[in-house]
Order: C-alpha cells, then sequence, then structure tokens
C-alpha cells in the first residue's frame, strides 16, 4: 500500500530484568545520532496532581521524562486542554489517521480532551503516564501527540501525526527527540515496538530511529477501526 508517512507505531521499552520473548538482532540508536544532536531537552516539572491507571509491575518509576523536548522544526511539550481543539482536527478525529492504530479516530473533542486530562501536563509531576502535544514549528500548532506509559524501568510509547503533515519527516524527528534522551538520559536497556507489515512509511521510521526487525507478529496487531487484526513486525533496540 501506498502510505507516505506513519500514523501511529506502537514502541514497547522493557528493562533487561523484564522476562519477554527472545529479541535478537538489536542495534544501537547512538550509533544514529551525532554527537550534537540537533535536539534540546527542557527538564523542568508543572507541580500539579496527578490521576492515571498504572499497570504496577511492582517495581519503583525511572525518573520522569523531560516536559519539552525542542529540536529544528518540532516542540514537544506536555499536553493541555488548550491544544485539544487542533489536536481533535488534525489528528484524533480524522479515520485516515486512525487506520493503522489500536484505537478508533476520536467521536467528538471531549475524548482528546480526556486523554490530556488523564496523561498530559495536569498530571506530570507525579503521574507514569505522559503525553506530549507535537507543536509544529514555527506557529506552534498542535498536529500530533506522543505518549510514554513508564513502570520502573520498563515503558511503552505511542506517538502520530496528523496526514496534512505526513511525508515532512516529523515523525522520525519526533522521535529521534524521545530517543536520543531514552539513551542518553534515562536508565532504560531496551526498546521494541510493532507496527502493522502494511505500514512502509513507519517501518522506515523505525529503522532511521535505531530499531532493527526482529521476527514477525502473525494477526497479533489488532487495528480499532477496521475491527480485525493484522500481521506486524517486531522491532527492537538493546543498550550495549
Amino acid at each position: 500500500m501506498n502510505v507516505k508517512s506513519p500514523t501511529l507505531c506502537h514502541l514497547f521499552i522493557f528493562a533487561t530484568k523484564i522476562k519477554k520473548a527472545n529479541y535478537s538482532g538489536s542495534v544501537g540508536i547512538s550509533t544514529l545520532i551525532p554527537a550534537k544532536a540537533p535536539y534540546h531537552a527542557v527538564v523542568e516539572s508543572p507541580r500539579w496532581c496527578q490521576i492515571g491507571r498504572p499497570r504496577s509491575l511492582g517495581t519503583k518509576m525511572a525518573e520522569k521524562p523531560p516536559v519539552t523536548f525542542e529540536t529544528s522544526k518540532l516542540i514537544l511539550t506536555a499536553a493541555r486542554r488548550t491544544h485539544a481543539a487542533s489536536l481533535f482536527k488534525e489528528y484524533t478525529g480524522r479515520e485516515d489517521a486512525a487506520r493503522y492504530l489500536q484505537r478508533s479516530a476520536h467521536p467528538s473533542q471531549i475524548r482528546t480532551e480526556t486523554v490530556i486530562d488523564a496523561w498530559g501536563q495536569a498530571n506530570w509531576h507525579t503521574s507514569n503516564r505522559f503525553v506530549w502535544s507535537i507543536l509544529r514549528r514555527p506557529e506552534e500548532k498542535p498536529i500530533g501527540l506522543f505518549l510514554m506509559f513508564i513502570e520502573g524501568s520498563s515503558a511503552e510509547i505511542h506517538y502520530g501525526i496528523g496526514p496534512d503533515y505526513w511525508g515532512q519527516g516529523l515523525a522520525t524527528e519526533a522521535g529521534l527527540a524521545v530517543m536520543n534522551w531514552v539513551t542518553e538520559r534515562s536508565e532504560i536497556s531496551e526498546v521494541s515496538t510493532s507496527c502493522a507489515t502494511e505500514h512502509a512509511a513507519s517501518l522506515r521510521v523505525l529503522e532511521k530511529i535505531g530499531l532493527q526487525r526482529t521476527r514477525l507478529l502473525s494477526g497479533e496487531l489488532p487495528l480499532g477501526s477496521a475491527g480485525t487484526t493484522v500481521d506486524a513486525w517486531l522491532y527492537s533496540w538493546k543498550r550495549s
């Protein structure tokens, strides 16, 4: 299929002490990021309270991710309600953006606000689930989301941008910004992801941010909009 650019890929980050499938063929992302990478992490955290639904693994949560990442074309910043209208119009409410997602398109802006309220800026200080709005420079318009769920040194990452912004390298730029923090500043030791085998653009993004294809997940990726499951490729990176 001729898909220009990714809507969402599902990344899973595991500590080596967590027993998972026997992943092989990992690649270090540090080999793809220059010594002076053009990604700036702003680490200040807001002072708000937390709600959320952590999936406990019985481990202490690692350090908080930065509230903001800045790149040449993007700003990733803790999501706020003021971002919801643009996000719903450009990304979360669009059926074409949800084609390869495990969720369906949001039926209303209220659903987008619910996600932001649970995992965005208002809960950043104590939550273990985080969602950044992806803002396009220079107008700083919200065009997508990047999510990270952390348990101890284990986490999941999900990301997507609106179809009007596909084909511009923005998903790669956002992914490299977050992965640079993972590899250089965090204690996370393994990154894995699954992505639909038909989603060629997202597969290329994963390789650009340092992950390597490891095995086929036959009929294991559920698609919310289609109400079916499809084949997916498992990609992996491990800290050396």
